[in-house]
């Protein structure tokens, strides 16, 4: 229950109002005249915002159309309503403002209400007019008068209940006073805190602390809008800018008046200042020539259907800058004959920089900048077609640069792509304008020839560049020596098709490869037969390879040349075709390492022979030693030291019982990768034999840092050393070197009693060939273990 405190003001006031009898109506004075006003003025003009929002919408479509006897019919329906005295409608459509006034002694300067509302484009967004309305204050003044006679009443009471109250609020309302003043000399800019102290307990120090309280909280309110405001000013900002950077502007034309009206981003993509002024014709002098005629037929089609359109064109500026624009508009038609084209522009310079930049990566080779294979193949099928109607023909040309992997390993990718580069542009000055070089992928090249009439012309194309890359060239500080194998196919002799013939034009290629590469061949018929045998070849490996017992090892033993022993042998896989019977590995290897069958293959060989030294052993045959090939593409399979070592752990052989033979040319393929392969061999216990040494190009550098055991001197030598005193000197300088570098020799083809005596006599170590034994299956080797005599 609330205490009374009778020295409270709320007693005081009642105390002197009941004295007074009147005292109320002066009191309510000032808010009574305020509120009065105010909520007659706030209620007048909602009642006018009610009226322009009804017809505001109407009256914008109307306009943005130009529907103006609409616009008529609405306005004077208004003026029905008699405390509407004036409607003004203003806009840069019309010629001047349409003005409706209830009676013809109205002006606009009047003391009356009055209000204005923009007139907005529903379809744009646009600002196209303003529309002014002016409202009685008749019924306004009347109440106010009212209220001035009743006031003067209630004031000459009041002053007479002032007179008795003054004094004593006089005491009681100064701190009220002095918060006035400190309140008036608030700003609201530069908001301070203030704080006004009263020792007064009644309701005047009630409202002077409340008045600390509001200020501290204005303060706060404050700072907190001024922070709104600096996020909505920034945010704003933000928009603005991504306007700007979205590069988008719109325009009008109004083909009946040629009044063209540019956005503010249309003058800036334009590069031209707002204040000059730009005519239609001038609009679409900025057109780029090779589309002005386009952009022509298509406004001209959309104006005369009054439909939409859509172009994508090129500009050329004033600053000799060139754009890519895409417009989106449409062609408007009023009543009135008016014929207006709105559009909105987009600078999409940067998409078709990037398409163009797409397109040249799909179509051209990113090192050279040559036409790729797609491209190439696309003016193969026109070259085609078009030497078809003339009845001419064309020519492919596919080459192959020659021994080109040496340069990327020894010189590095680096020198190599300069190196293809050069080759490019070489090829390039030696052609016709019509004619279309191409890089296919590493160090192939297409050619087309077209226009031609017999092989010969192109034969002369091919010797014009193997003569051209005769001698050294210099790529930096680099003399570099190039050649090349070329192939050819023409149409329509050796095909009539795209992909015939540049694989008629490849084989033809690989051909001059064989024929000891630096020379061109032309595809004809026996190269046909021999891609059927390839091909035949192929498809019955692949059926194999699933068979059991379809490659079979045979063993070749190695002799001991001191004890005459057998020290080891050597696997060698045979083919056992289900109707062709045994088949040599000359026959299919080469055809298992140009489709990757080797790696299947491969492995079942490294399977079998494994198995085969598991099964010598078990015959009591417990330090032989076998040997197993490897080919280039084994080399390069990363799961072959996986295969070799499950293979081991599975038939529980001692894998210095095996040796893994690479051939010669070979190893100086990659020497990286070789080095790194044959480490992870050495790592397993195996040893490391290089075979057909000798006929490669091995570097003793090379050799040296190889962790191998073994050269096999390849039989070509041994063969005829018995009558040729050179090959029996290589043979022995072969032999004496190996010493000195601790690798053991073997070698093949010893088939005489003379190739034996000369070979012991020179200190090679291993025999291998004919004379002792030739290559037997795994049943035959056995037997032959067993019933050998060293004598």
């Amino acid at each position: 229950m609330m205490k009374i405190k009778f020295n409270s003001l709320s007693i005081k006031t009642v105390f002197l109002l009941i004295a007074t009898s009147s005292i109320f109506m002066f009191v309510g004075y000032s808010m009574a005249k305020n509120a009065i006003s105010k909520n007659y003025k706030e209620a007048t003009l909602e009642k006018i915002d009610i009226v322009l929002n009804s017809i505001s919408p109407q009256i914008s479509l109307n306009l943005s159309y130009g529907f103006l006897d609409a616009i008529n019919e609405i306005n004077k329906e208004q003026l029905h309503n008699k405390h509407i005295l004036l409607i003004k409608l203003t806009s840069p459509s019309i010629e001047k403002p349409f003005i409706y006034k209830q009676n013809d002694d109205i002006t606009m300067d009047t003391s009356n209400f009055k209000s204005t509302k923009n007139l907005v484009d529903p379809s744009t967004s646009n600002v196209i007019g303003n529309l002014t309305l002016l409202y009685s204050s008749e019924s306004y003044e009347k109440q106010m008068k009212e209220f001035y006679h009743f006031s003067l009443f209630s004031g000459i009471i009041f002053i007479l209940s002032l007179l008795l109250i003054s004094l004593f609020l006089l005491r009681s309302l100064r701190p009220l006073s002095k918060l006035a003043h400190t309140m008036s000399q608030f700003d609201p800019y530069k908001p301070k805190k203030f704080n006004i102290n009263t020792v007064s307990k009644d309701e005047v120090g009630s409202i002077v602390n409340s008045a600390n309280v509001m200020v501290e909280n204005l303060i706060s309110y404050i700072e907190h809008s001024s922070s709104l405001t600096k996020e909505l000013s920034k945010q704003e900002q933000h928009l603005k800018e991504a306007q700007r950077i979205s590069s988008i502007g719109s325009w009008e034309y109004n083909i009946s008046q040629n009044l063209l009206i540019l956005s503010d981003e249309i003058y800036r993509l334009l590069g031209i200042n707002k204040k000059m002024p730009i005519s239609w014709d001038k609009f679409l002098s900025f057109v780029a020539k090779e589309d002005h005629d386009h952009v022509i037929q298509i406004l001209s089609s959309a104006i005369r259907n009054g439909s939409r359109f859509n172009l994508k064109y090129k500009l050329h500026l004033l600053n000799n800058k060139v754009i890519y624009i895409k417009t989106k508009g449409k062609v408007r038609k009023k009543a009135s004959g008016d014929t207006k084209l709105t559009a909105v522009s987009i600078d999409i310079t940067k998409d078709m920089k990037n398409k163009q930049i797409i397109e040249r990566l799909a179509y051209y080779d990113s090192l050279t900048n040559l036409p790729n294979r797609t491209l190439f193949k696309d003016r193969v099928h026109t070259a085609i077609a078009n030497a078809k109607r003339n009845k001419t023909k064309i020519a492919i040309m596919f080459l192959d640069l020659d021994n080109f992997k040496i340069v990327n390993d020894t010189l590095g990718h680096s020198m190599g792509d300069k190196l293809l580069i050069y080759i490019a542009k070489l090829l390039e000055s030696l052609l016709r304008e019509n004619d279309t070089i191409s890089r296919v992928g590493g160090d192939e090249f297409t050619i087309l020839l077209t226009g031609i009439t017999k092989e010969g012309e192109a034969a002369h194309v091919a010797s014009k560049i193997l003569n051209a890359l005769e001698g050294e060239h210099f790529i930096d500080d680099h003399k570099l020596k190039v050649t090349t194998s070329i192939g050819i196919a023409l149409y329509p002799d050796s095909a009539q098709d795209i992909d015939n013939l540049i694989r008629n034009a490849d084989t033809a290629m690989y051909e001059a490869k064989k024929a000891d590469k630096n020379t061109f061949k032309t595809y004809n018929e026996k190269m046909h037969a021999k891609i059927h045998k390839f091909i035949q070849v192929e498809h019955d490996l692949r059926k194999s390879i699933d068979i059991k017992g379809a490659f079979e090892i045979y063993y070749q033993g190695k002799i001991n040349s001191r004890t005459k022993s057998i020290s080891g042998c050597e696997a060698l896989v045979r083919w056992n075709h289900p109707e062709k019977g045994l088949i040599y590995p000359d026959e299919f290897i080469t055809v298992a390492e140009e489709t990757s069958l080797i790696l299947p293959i491969g492995n079942i060989i490294i399977e079998e022979a494994i198995k085969g030294l598991s099964e010598f052993s078990e015959s009591g045959f417990t330090k032989l030693k076998v040997a197993i090939n490897l080919s280039a593409k084994q080399f390069s399979d990363n799961t072959l030291i996986t295969t070799i070592e499950d293979t081991i752990d599975k038939y529980n052989v001692n894998p210095a019982q095996l040796e893994f033979e690479i051939t010669e040319s070979l190893s100086m393929q990659n020497i990286a990768k070789t080095l790194e392969v044959l480490y992870q061999l050495k790592t397993i216990g195996v040893s490391i034999a290089i075979d057909d040494f000798g006929t490669g190009y091995s570097s003793l550098s090379y050799l040296k840092q190889f962790p191998i055991n073994t050269l096999k001197i390849d039989k070509s030598f041994v063969l005829d050393m018995a009558f040729d005193k050179d090959d029996e000197n290589i043979v022995n300088t072969i032999i004496n070197m190996a010493h000195t570098l601790n690798f053991t020799t073997v070698a093949e083809g010893v088939e005489t009693i003379e190739h034996v005596n000369l070979l012991t006599q020179m200190d090679c170590d291993e025999l291998q060939g004919y004379h002792y034994s030739r290559p037997v299956p795994k049943h035959e080797f056995i037997d032959f273990l067993k019933s050998y005599n060293a004598n």
